[in-house]
């Protein structure tokens, strides 16, 4: 029965946090304010920060080693002895103990130092994997923000067509019912209309799975989305060199692998400490009654230097060395991984994009000349120059080639924001600036 009650508690929390994160807008949004609210609502963001919260305090644990250690000892209770003090008899007592001490570190290997490395280079980690989780996460709200826009005007283009097309229908039905028209051109005209019927069916199916998308990503449904502007393009590479070159150095997702190498590196530098011996000042006093049937009061104060060495453990501290020497060399085999798919993807976005800008030109081109066609066509279709045929086919090809242009256009759209995320300069160039503070104080509560 209790564990129910916890899981419906769990479920009740876990809805009104979703709750509390889907609230719908009311007022336009545009693609930088999209991206600000996902950074401090998208539930990988927020774990991410919420790591590093965690990975900050173990900086505070680690640099306790540098600090002095009180402990306070009492004790009451009752003794009874039997010795050859004692003898022939026993003795029975209450007894009491004070003891208060303190050790301060003096020499450890390096280990404490070493462990404050190793933290704060995985505390250093997880800051840079935050942020590089973030570029990820904008540029899925720019991609579903773009597919939001893109089938909107696919939809509008859509129904265009089918109103073009029923106009064309309509005409021909007229001069089939007053004799000047054939059914074969009916039967056509009619065909096109049912073909456009079925393309509007499939656009409002895609707006539809592009807002479901929307709401994924961001939390709660598109409202008003506006066009983006090219505020971003000034932060593109001019060339695929410097696109590496700014991966290389940049982008965040390789700079926390190199914080992660640089942590187990000084975990190496732990293990190797166990070889070394340690040496403590330790400082002490306590005051006892009744210990070992002496009944009167002893005081006793220390001040001592103490060196400690392990002789041998069973070759443990071997093994552990070993051990974080592999882990060394895995996280650094995992930077150069990174590092090739970094350099992988600037080349590759940079190119998508160069060829989509060479594309786009050709495609608004397109066009432009097939509503050209299609105006022609009709005027001639309406003085006998043109046939049903052609009218139809320049009606499909105009919307065929204004389809690519729209897809063209948010295609182009996406590559810039692409090619920014592959070298970790996107949150920068939509001048996002999330308050990391806030979002990783909210993820703790």
């Amino acid at each position: 029965m209790d564990k129910q009650r916890m899981r419906k508690a769990l479920v009740v929390a876990l809805a009104g946090a979703t709750l509390g994160i889907v609230s719908p807008l009311t007022q336009a949004q545009t693609i930088d304010e999209a991206i600000t609210e996902t950074m401090e609502t998208n539930p990988l963001v927020l774990f991410d920060a919420t790591r590093r919260l965690t990975d900050e305090q173990q900086v505070k644990i680690a640099k306790s080693g540098y600090y002095p250690k009180a402990d306070l000892l009492l004790g009451y209770g009752y003794e009874w002895t039997d010795n050859a003090g004692t003898a022939p008899d026993s003795e029975d007592m209450n007894r009491r103990e004070a003891t208060l001490s303190a050790s301060q570190m003096l020499y450890d290997g390096y280990a404490t130092k070493s462990r404050v490395d190793a933290a704060e280079s995985t505390a250093s980690s997880s800051a840079l994997a935050l942020l590089a989780t973030s570029e990820d996460t904008a540029l899925s709200v720019t991609r579903v923000y773009l597919d939001v826009l893109r089938y909107q005007q696919l939809l509008d283009l859509t129904n265009e067509n089918l109103e073009a097309h029923r106009d064309t229908y309509n005409s021909i039905k007229r001069r089939f019912d007053s004799g000047f028209g054939s059914e074969s051109d009916l039967q056509q005209a009619e065909a096109r209309l049912a073909l456009a019927s079925s393309n509007k069916v499939v656009a409002d199916g895609n707006l539809w799975e592009a807002e479901i998308n929307f709401e994924r990503v961001v939390g709660h449904p598109p409202e008003d989305l506006q066009m983006p502007t090219d505020k971003c393009c000034t932060y593109l590479p001019s060339t695929p060199e410097d696109a590496v070159a700014i991966a290389l150095t940049e982008h965040p997702a390789l700079l926390a692998a190199i914080a992660r190498h640089e942590s187990a590196l000084a975990q190496e530098n732990v293990a190797r400490s166990a070889f070394h011996p340690t040496l403590h000042l330790e400082l002490s006093a306590s005051s006892n009654h009744g210990v070992d049937a002496s009944d009167f009061r002893e005081d006793e104060a220390l001040a001592m230097l103490r060196a400690r060495y392990n002789a041998y453990n069973g070759g443990a501290d071997s093994a552990r060395v070993k051990q974080l020497e592999h882990l060394s060399k895995a996280q650094r085999a995992s930077a150069i991984a990174v590092q090739r798919e970094l350099k992988a993807n600037a080349r590759s976005s940079w190119n998508k994009l160069n060829n989509i800008y060479q594309q786009q030109e050709q495609l608004e081109r397109h066009s432009l000349s097939a509503d050209e066609t299609r105006k022609a066509y009709w005027r001639q279709f309406e003085i006998g120059q043109r046939t049903l045929l052609d009218l139809l086919d320049s009606e499909n090809e105009y919307f065929t080639a204004r389809s690519d242009e729209i897809n063209g256009m948010f295609d182009e759209w996406y590559a810039r924001y692409r090619l920014l995320a592959h070298v970790g300069k996107l949150m920068e160039a939509m001048e996002v600036s999330p308050d990391f503070e806030k979002v990783s104080l909210a993820a703790a509560q």
